[in-house]
């Protein structure tokens, strides 16, 4: 039996040597600032030289590295009541700050020297996250609760630091506190100095402190694609942060096309396969009930005219079903009634694309419309999915879940199944 953990032991060894690999450039810029503190203590000064201390220590940490860790962890107790205080320690304690640091350079030396040939792979590791914080921690837990997710989490309190990495190592993600906004234009120029070098550019996602626009829209125009603001549900956030790193394998969409003319559905269903979206073409529509919990697509295309059964009364049928009520529905027609169409949209209708079909526009509009419907589905929490009394899932939300698990295996798998277990636990005597 081949052991799960393999890849992830490897994934946390790979990372654990790039981090060896820049020891001796952090070793430089700590021994640097410390030169620059111990000559003229300056608060600012004191703030650097403990966030890089407070970097190293997560890392060594994370990494199992407790030669270093011990040193690390006691320098940055001993700085952080200065850093809180504001206040000059006295000469004694200036002393002690420079014994504590001369150890600690020699424990990083050591492991230096003992890691010195250490060859670093140039490719990116799948679920590496960069995370760029502030000394106050935006969303406490996070990255315990992402590690817990098999996400390698790297963290770093200066964009300085994280750019001179990402010249050795481009990340999976990108996760950025706001407060380091005023050193965006710097990352953004990073990413597209990577795509002249035609090299992956890393997904970018913003913790924000406030519901500010001006910062959203400031995180949208660096390329954003995920902005997220208190108060954190930290399982929540982790959870998206975790989709977002697994990898690009473009989109799965399932489209149900609804239309009595094939030569239209094959048209249609031509056009969305050469944008890698699948389809399944239904040309009697009293068959639709059937073809939609087979199929459970992602959207509906319904022609508004077809014998039978028309496109409205299909679409007023579809949203009595629970399970369907937020489907996206475009109809397809040449109808230029605004009347006729206000009343498709009326019964649940949420779109039209006027025929003769513009491919271009059928595509935007599906992807989008798609989209815009899987994000709600995250963002709204399910109702009662637990039952108060027990704390354990309902039987509704299990079901739900089952069945999701269900549509995303393989069909053709011959070993598919469920087993049911009831533990009886009651007390007895």
């Amino acid at each position: 039996m081949q052991d799960s953990r393999q890849p992830q032991t490897s994934k946390t060894e790979e990372l654990k040597q790039i981090f060896l690999g820049h020891l001796p450039e952090r070793l430089a810029a700590i021994d640097k600032s410390w030169q620059a503190l111990d000559a003229h203590w300056d608060p600012i000064l004191c703030a650097r030289l403990y966030h890089q201390i407070q970097d190293l220590t997560g890392a060594s940490g994370r990494f199992g590295l407790l030669e270093i860790s011990q040193e690390v962890f006691s320098l940055e107790t001993e700085l952080g009541q200065f850093v809180d205080s504001g206040l000059r320690p006295n000469e004694t304690e200036l002393a002690e700050l420079d014994q504590q640091m001369a150890r600690l350079q020699q424990a990083l030396s050591t492991v230096c020297a003992r890691h010195f040939n250490l060859a670093i792979p140039s490719q990116p590791t799948d679920e590496a996250i960069y995370y760029l914080r502030h000394t106050e921690e935006i969303a406490p837990g996070l990255v315990a609760a992402l590690e817990a997710k098999k996400c390698i989490v790297l963290t770093y309190s200066r964009a300085d630091d994280l750019l001179a990495e990402m010249e050795k190592r481009v990340p999976q993600l990108l996760l950025i506190d706001t407060v380091h906004l005023p050193a965006l234009k710097s990352i953004t120029d990073a990413f597209e100095q990577l795509k002249k070098q035609q090299k992956p550019v890393p997904k970018l996602l913003f913790l924000s402190r406030a519901k500010e626009l001006e910062l959203r829209l400031q995180a949208m125009r660096a390329g954003a694609e995920g902005y997220f603001v208190p108060p954190y549900d930290i399982s929540e956030l982790a959870d998206r942060i975790h989709t977002m790193t697994e990898p690009d394998e473009g989109p799965s969409y399932r489209v149900l096309i609804v239309e009595d003319d094939p030569a239209q559905a094959d048209f249609a269903s031509a056009v969305l396969r050469k944008s890698g979206i699948d389809s399944l073409i239904v040309t009697e529509p009293l068959k639709i009930l059937e073809a939609l919990d087979q199929y459970r697509p992602d959207l509906i295309l319904m022609d508004l005219y077809m014998p039978d059964a028309d496109g409205i009364e299909l679409t007023s049928i579809i949203r009595e079903q629970p399970q369907f009520i937020g489907t996206p529905i475009v109809f397809l027609s040449g109808e230029q009634n605004t009347e006729k169409q206000l009343d498709a949209l009326s019964v649940g209708g949420d779109d039209f694309i006027a025929k003769p079909i513009r491919p271009r526009f059928l595509i935007t509009t599906v992807i989008n419309r798609i989209q815009r419907s899987r994000m709600l589905q995250q963002t709204q929490k399910p109702v009662n999915s637990r039952d108060p009394l027990t704390g354990l899932s309902t039987r509704r939300h299990f079901y739900e879940h089952l069945d999701s698990l269900l549509l995303k295996s393989d069909p053709s798998s011959a070993g598919l199944g469920v087993i049911y277990l009831e533990l009886d636990i009651r007390r007895r005597g």
